[in-house]
Order: structure tokens, then sequence, then C-alpha cells
């Protein structure tokens, strides 16, 4: 609080850490898995730890809030995006039987580290700054981006066009949505207008999706097989 000139008049805001971030990390999830199959695996992959390793280093120069916020944010835009490109690199570099088992290692790993992951911070904190909780990601990335590049295959990039436009209103849907469950209990014209944004984006969203030719959300996801 010291570090970031946070009073506590201030500490309600405090939770936007928390807040943007999973605002950053969900609203890329959906998103992936088509820029994976247009640009490719391992270079979305790549990137994707690049741009996680420089949101650990701006988060540990925070001098402020709202500048912590933000780079929260961006960092959270990378760590978003790791589970759907590990669904992806499996679907496509293993056999369909072993589907099933990849998934769940990707999911137990991903459970282990929501778990494993603030007892390591408190570990850190209480012998370092606070910071290096963010700056020993950097580090890591290092030494992954070679694993990276040694042991994923290169898919074959689809010449499907991105939906950019579904893109934007699965973003703002997911944004406004989470936005709006957040100030439930604050009822006031924010709030409102929160609520608002979401049902239009929803509608967009549904529009899109009936009317795009390669939409972002693939239609038989809500086929009578697979619900």
């Amino acid at each position: 609080m010291t570090d970031l000139h946070i009073g506590i008049a201030d500490i309600d805001k405090a939770s936007w850490t928390i807040t943007g971030y999973l605002l950053g990390y969900i609203c890329m999830m959906p998103l992936v898995g088509k820029l994976s199959d247009v640009f490719g695996h391992k270079k979305l992959l790549v990137i994707t730890l690049i741009v996680f390793a420089l949101g650990s280093l701006l988060v540990g120069l925070s001098t402020n809030l709202i500048f912590l916020v933000a780079s929260r944010i961006f960092q959270a835009i990378a760590a978003g995006s790791t589970i759907p490109l590990a669904i992806s690199i499996a679907n496509h570099s293993l056999p369909k039987n072993k589907h099933i088992i990849a998934y769940g290692i990707i999911a137990v790993c991903a459970e282990i580290g929501s778990i494993v992951g603030p007892l390591w911070g408190g570990i850190i904190t209480n012998y370092l700054d606070w910071r290096w909780v963010f700056w020993l990601n950097i580090p890591l990335v290092i030494l992954i981006i070679p694993i990276v590049f040694r042991n994923i295959k290169t898919n074959d990039k689809t010449n499907e066009r991105i939906d950019y436009a579904g893109a934007f209103f699965t973003t703002l849907t997911l944004i406004f949505l989470t936005l709006t469950i957040s100030r439930l209990q604050i009822m006031n014209s924010i709030t409102l207008v929160c609520c608002i944004v979401t049902v239009l984006a929803i509608i967009g969203l549904i529009s899109r999706q009936i009317t795009a030719k390669n939409p972002i959300i693939p239609r038989f996801l809500f086929s009578k097989e697979i619900i």
C-alpha cells in the first residue's frame, strides 16, 4: 500500500487488481483457439509467453494503483491464452485416444497453479519484496521459450478469416457481464449501464453468430448432439 500510495480511503479500489486480471483473463479465452488456427500454435504461444513476461515486468515496476491494474490486465491477456492454447496444441499434436488424458493433465495443472500460486507468493513476499512475485516469472519464461521451439510442432495454418465483429461482441459480453456481476451489491447508475451494455452485447453476439460465415464460437457447440 505504501509503495503504491494507496490510502485507507482507497483500499476498496485495490480490488481492481483482481477484477482487472479476471477481465483480461476471460476475454481472451474464447478467441485464442481461432487465432492459433490462423496464425499458428507455436508462434502464438511464444508471443503469449513474451507478453506475459513483459506484463510481469510492468506489474513489478508499478508505482501507483492505476498502472498496477493496467499492467495486471495486460499480463492477464497472456495468462488467459495459455489454457486454450494448450488444449489446441494437444488436439493437433496427440492422437484422439489421448485427448481426454491431455485435457485432464491441463485441468489438473491449472488447478494446482491456483492453489500453489498464493502459497508461493506468500513465501516470496516473506523473504523478498512483493515485486519479485512477478519478476520471477521472467526467468521461467526465458527457460520455457526454447522448450517450446524444440518440442512443439508448427501446425498447418487455415485459410479461415477471423470474425473480428464476433470477437468484439464476445469480448464486450464477457467484460461487461463480469463487471455487472461484480457490482450487483452496488445498485447505481454505473451498474445499470453495465447491465444495459451486457444485454446489448449479448444481442449483438447472437446476431453475429447467426449471420457470420465463420463465427468466433463454432456453431456445432450448440448442436443437440453436443448438448
